[in-house]
């Protein structure tokens, strides 16, 4: 069911300054077309506190950047409550889906905002006015840093890693062009998806196998930046963060107590088995704010970020039933 709807091409999107819109309304769109109809649920799935450091814990999905060159903001320029770290969220609708809960634990440590232009179906073989709505995002957020992560560019990475990464490192030198105050790009893991929707078992097999491919082959060009971009580009492989063991996860137990019974496990997935509920939000945010914080000597995060009215944002429940209060039969 997927499969066609990843071909299609991103029309209707003349200027990132209509993304944020935009983003609710396809979003939905993409949802309503691979999650089968359910019922709403009495309540959705809730989110659950993260594992972090000052509770004597390593965060998961955090601290896998070693080896790169950190990006440093400029000469002079001081974070603080009051000029705190522009951070522009830049993907498809897994960013936008997780948008909210990277802003409220950045947005926690005081020093930090996100803002989420994130849209359903980015790429650049989707978003083919990307050339100029960059500059155009740019100028408008004024960002220190751009996040991003998509996988609708996996067939192109696929069929044509070299003719990809070029367009790729076309679209980072156009993030990092001087004088737009951005000082480094961080691609962050795509987080694996599951099993694909189909009208077969040999047809979704077919298809697991060639989303596994292509997803695959984008993050071996992002990993591949750091290097053509010392000290401006990073990547950090955060997706363990949902996928324990690199193993897609439907639910996962509670991070302070990952021995507790199967019965109190939390849903981290959407029924679409792609996008991620408030609890797989969560934990994807908590690694992200690990190591931004470690990165740019971010002040702590003020605890209950992950329980704020975020949670509630209609995008995890859109449609109705799509993360629902389940846990792992058995």
């Amino acid at each position: 069911m997927e499969r066609p709807i990843r071909r299609r091409r991103l029309t209707g999107w003349p200027r990132f300054a209509l993304a944020p819109t935009a983003a609710v309304v396809t979003a939905g769109v993409v949802l309503v077309a691979t999650i089968p109809a359910l019922a709403a649920p009495s309540k959705p799935a809730p989110a659950v506190a993260p594992a972090t450091p000052t509770a004597g814990r390593s965060v998961p999905g955090a601290g896998g950047y070693s080896g790169q060159v950190p990006i440093a903001l400029a000469p002079g320029r001081v974070l603080s409550a009051a000029a705190p770290l522009q951070v522009l969220l830049l993907g498809d609708s897994v960013m936008h889906v997780a948008a909210p809960g990277i802003a409220a634990a950045l947005g926690a440590t005081g020093e930090a905002t996100a803002a989420d232009r994130a849209i359903d179906g980015f790429g650049l073989s989707k978003a083919t006015n990307w050339r100029t709505a960059i500059p155009g995002l740019i100028a408008e957020v004024h960002p220190d840093v751009v996040l991003a992560t998509w996988s609708w560019d996996d067939d192109w990475a696929l069929s044509d890693p070299a003719g990809y990464k070029a367009q790729l490192e076309e679209a980072v030198r156009l993030m990092l062009a001087p004088g737009n105050g951005v000082a480094g790009v961080i691609f962050t893991q795509f987080p694996p998806t599951g099993p694909v929707l189909a009208q077969s078992p040999a047809q979704g097999r077919a298809e697991d196998v060639q989303r596994a491919a292509g997803q695959r082959a984008w993050d071996a060009v992002v990993r591949s930046l750091p290097a053509a971009f010392p000290g401006q580009v990073m990547y950090l492989p955060v997706a363990p963060a949902v996928m324990p063991g690199g193993r897609f996860a439907i639910w996962l137990p509670p991070s302070a107590d990952p021995g507790a019974p199967r019965s109190t496990w939390v849903r981290v997935r959407m029924v679409d088995d792609v996008h991620m509920c408030p609890a797989g939000v969560v934990r994807y945010a908590a690694a992200i704010l690990a190591d931004l914080t470690a990165l740019f000597h971010l002040p702590p995060a003020q605890p209950g970020w992950w329980k704020q009215p975020w949670v509630d944002d209609p995008r995890y429940n859109t449609p109705p039933g799509s993360c629902p209060d389940d846990h792992p039969p058995g």
